[in-house]
This record gives structure tokens, sequence and C-alpha cells, in this order.
């Protein structure tokens, strides 16, 4: 998967979600390197780069769990303010 991702991530390069599962289809292949590499990317301007689409409430989502598994201390909290408005809500 992760090659396919990778493609698809470099043909459409603005949208943020596939930089995301990127992330996380690298560290899923045990490549924490690599993940960190893709979170670091999205995570610009603490997070503050990424397009308010469709696809932003998913992106968030999908790069709090890579934050989790890099156990990056430094971005949580600035994740959980982005997430709390939608707490009430299940996003998949």
């Amino acid at each position: 998967m992760l090659p396919l991702l990778d493609q698809y991530a470099a043909t459409y390069p603005r949208i943020d979600l596939l930089r995301c599962a990127l992330a996380l289809a690298s560290i899923e292949n045990d490549n924490a390197e690599q993940a960190r590499l893709h979170f670091e990317y999205f995570a610009t301007n603490d997070f503050a780069s990424l397009e308010k689409n469709w696809n932003w409430l998913a992106t968030i989502v999908v790069a709090s769990e890579v934050c989790v598994f890099l156990k990056d201390e430094r971005r949580a909290p600035l994740l959980y303010r982005l997430l709390l408005p939608y707490a009430a809500r299940n996003v998949t």
C-alpha cells in the first residue's frame, strides 16, 4: 500500500489526508523514521498549513493517531485543541 500512497501523494500534493495516510502506513510498516518525516511535513506551523476543506477533520484525526504512535508530546495538546470542538462526533 505504501508505494501506491506515495505515488498518489506525489501526484496530488495538496491533499493533506494523503500525507497523513502515508505517515500512518509507514508506522504500520515499522518505519517510524519515515512516518516522522511525513508527520513533520503536515505539522508545519502547528497544523495551520492544513487546508480547511472537507478532508480537514479526517486529516486531523489521522494526524492524532500518528502523533500517538510517535509519542509527540509537544504536538498532542495542539491536536487535542483542534479536535475538542468535534468531541461529540465520530469520525471515520
